[in-house]
């Protein structure tokens, strides 16, 4: 469940003057990731991602791409031969277009919720739970009957703290962002990563998750889920691994780029490598805060919702080509 702004709701101003607000502390500017990144590539004169890197904030699918995700058909007759990448398959411009949804407003600006959730993670993690605790107080249980009862004070009480925190955050972004340009660097950390590794053929995307977040909710399509998005190629890493990507020491964020670009080209060797005729076959990776990496692959009747994982990518492939 994709949580809305519950801003429309009509409310008693002095009730949420009683709340106390809460400053977020500011930031120093930090060293942009992208030196880092080139940096790292730089390395590897045989890396392809070498000279993409320079346009990586305005590359798009390209016309062939889209023609292929036109044309082709997710048909199990396609199968997947070992040695060559996968064609880009029509659910993959869907997923592509729901980044979209998730994160932008109507007018094209980052939404104000996205924004939360990613620069502030620990009033983002307040709001969920005192929204949890609101929506909770409604339902009571007993002798098996489940009932949901309007809003009452206690309720509503709730329900208020938690638009005001959000409120906090979005005021003090009005505040200092007159403009409303939402962007901010641990977004376009985010933004570059995303769009250097992905290309005209397959994407990849990025979710995060705070501290104690569930990192596999019932819905596999929402909060903090390795498959929110469900691109071809996936990554989940903590709100704290990012702030150090993005604010940390150069080395601190070259040992963390290092691991990206090996574990990302690792799912994509995966990728190349595996031959059969899974439908709607996506490829992940989570990066714990020490650096260690598990990966995941998902697709359609998989028994298990959240698909299947390894240690290595070797491992990786060798349970998806055992259960074909």
């Amino acid at each position: 469940m994709i949580i809305k702004d519950p801003g429309f709701l009509r409310y008693d101003p002095g009730l949420k003057d009683q709340v106390p607000k809460i400053d977020i502390p500011k930031k120093a500017e930090p060293v942009f990731i992208k030196e880092k990144l080139e940096q790292i590539l730089a390395e590897d004169p045989d890396n392809p991602l070498k000279e993409k890197l320079s346009s990586a904030v305005s590359v798009e699918i390209s016309e062939e791409g889209k023609k292929l995700s036109e044309s082709v058909s997710n048909s199990t007759e396609n199968y997947k031969e070992a040695g060559v990448t996968s064609q880009r398959e029509p659910w993959e411009s869907c997923s592509k277009e729901f980044i979209g949804y998730d994160r932008k407003d109507w007018l094209g600006n980052d939404s104000m919720l996205y924004a939360f959730r990613v620069e502030d993670p620990d009033g983002y993690a307040d709001y969920i739970k005192l929204l949890d605790e609101a929506i909770n107080s409604r339902i009571k249980k007993h002798d098996g009957v489940t009932e949901i009862f309007d809003w009452n004070e206690d309720s509503l009480k709730l329900l208020y703290k938690a638009y005001s925190r959000f409120s906090d955050f979005r005021d003090l972004k009005y505040q200092n962002d007159p403009q409303m340009n939402r962007n901010s660097v641990r977004r376009s950390t985010i933004d570059i990563l995303e769009k250097t590794y992905s290309d005209s053929k397959h994407d990849l995307s990025i979710n995060t998750h705070f501290t104690g977040e569930d990192l596999k909710p019932k819905n596999i399509f929402s909060g903090a889920s390795l498959w929110r998005y469900s691109t071809k190629f996936n990554m989940l890493m903590s709100t704290d691994l990012l702030e150090k990507l993005t604010y940390g020491s150069d080395d601190d964020k070259r040992n963390i780029l290092k691991v990206i670009d090996k574990s990302v080209n690792e799912m994509k060797d995966i990728e190349k490598a595996y031959s059969g005729n899974k439908e709607f076959l996506r490829f992940g990776v989570t990066l714990d805060d020490n650096g260690k990496v598990s990966y995941h692959a998902n697709y359609k009747d998989c028994s298990n919702p959240y698909g299947i994982e390894a240690n290595s990518a070797d491992d990786l492939l060798k349970k998806l080509m055992s259960d074909n």
